[in-house]
């Protein structure tokens, strides 16, 4: 039997009641526990990808975090809702390759756990560090079967919350690599993905102690900070905290710095030297270095002008060519589009972006630069040649 209840925090709430038909005083009983202490599940790794993705989508516009072209992208897509249904808030906050996950599974390389996937999805709804792997997020949602020794393309197919050593510290690249036990908090370490966190929620990494030697440490996320005050990687000597800013100031961190200072942005027309523009507003780097107001056309046949953050929304399929917002063709093998960073026009499903032209991907086995060109999404970046599966 199923007992169905509200949805929690944006999670699809299922809970299942094992019941058996004894007798009514039996099944009055099992009702009862049913109401109690009900523990909220994700039924599928397939519903959990699709949350991932809102959830992921509802943080890019909730926290509005800095770094690379996000802010950009706030302004292309308008709103979390066109966000998640373009799919795209997990890769542009660096969760890695969801569906990987989905293709372990099914190969029996992974365990999906409902139960760790609701509580996933209620920790990053509730929280703004969010820029990590999906992985470093949720470490208890996919649990490996490859045992120690045994072969891996993933962290999340080692048993026991193990790691796969591709060579990460040697530098002797190896695909597939070999599953291995994790570091605890305190003992030696050579990288970060050797050790292992204390709990669902948190991360640790490998730094030099006092003395030089590399440990695992712990880290965790600290309050979110108000201007003037540190933010970004805050190292101590027997741990970490990860600090955001709060809504309306930037962390601004010197060149290579892991740590800085939450700083106003500056307003349309200030410099933007720092490079951190307020919301909605844009460094023009190649130009004036000054911000300017960023709008976003969403209609073919409207001005635009790149140069002074006139933009055209490429989630429109729109691209800016000659001073105007053109179309570029419906998706479908030989139609136009474009790699452009950050206003790319993509393929449909089964489709990559090829010289401006939209190209069949390609089987195992043929020549390839990039993952996009192949039907596996995946390219070897050794052999130069599409793959089932490759390292992440």
């Amino acid at each position: 039997m199923e007992c169905a209840r509200p949805s929690t925090a944006g999670v699809a709430v299922r809970v299942r009641c094992a019941m058996r038909t004894i007798s009514w005083a039996l099944l009055v009983a099992a009702v009862g526990a049913c109401g109690g202490d009900d523990v909220p599940t994700i039924e599928t790794s397939t519903e959990f990808a699709t949350q991932a993705e809102s959830a992921a989508c509802a943080a890019l516009f909730r926290c509005a975090p800095s770094g690379g072209d996000l802010a950009m992208q706030r302004a292309y897509l308008g709103d979390a809702n066109r966000c998640a249904g373009a799919k795209v808030g997990a890769a542009l906050l660096g969760w890695g390759a969801v569906g990987d996950l989905l293709q372990a599974q099914r190969a029996g390389l992974v365990r999906y756990d409902g139960a760790a996937a609701a509580r996933c999805i209620a920790r990053i709804r509730a929280t703004c560090d969010v820029q990590h792997t999906l992985g470093e997020l949720c470490p208890d949602v996919f649990a490996g079967t490859v045992a120690a020794a045994g072969s891996c393309f993933r962290h999340e197919e080692c048993a026991g919350g193990g790691w796969c050593d591709r060579g990460q510290a040697t530098g002797m690249s190896a695909c597939p690599g070999q599953c291995a036990a994790r570091k605890r908090i305190g003992e030696t370490c050579r990288v970060n993905d050797e050790c292992a966190p204390q709990a669902a929620g948190e991360r640790a990494e490998c730094f030099p102690d006092a003395t030089g030697r590399s440990r695992c440490v712990r880290v965790t996320t600290g309050p979110r900070a108000a201007a003037g005050q540190p933010c970004g990687h805050i190292v101590g000597s027997s741990y970490s905290q990860d600090i955001q800013c709060e809504a309306g100031v930037v962390c601004v961190m010197p060149s290579g710095a892991l740590a800085g200072t939450c700083q106003a942005p500056a307003a349309a027309g200030a410099s933007c030297a720092s490079g951190a523009c307020a919301e909605g507003a844009a460094c023009a780097s190649t130009t004036t270095m000054r911000c300017l107001a960023v709008t976003v056309r969403r209609a073919a046949g409207e001005a635009c002008n790149t140069a002074m953050m006139q933009l055209c929304d490429p989630y429109a399929r729109l691209a800016c060519r000659a001073g105007a917002c053109v179309v570029l063709g419906d998706g479908t093998m030989g139609a136009a589009c474009s790699t452009d960073v950050p206003a790319s026009v993509r393929c449909n499903a089964g489709l990559y972006c090829a010289m401006n032209r939209c190209a069949a991907r390609k089987p195992d086995g043929d020549a390839c630069m990039v993952d996009a060109e192949c039907q596996s999404d995946a390219c070897d970046r050794g052999a130069r040649t599409c793959t089932a599966r490759t390292c992440r």
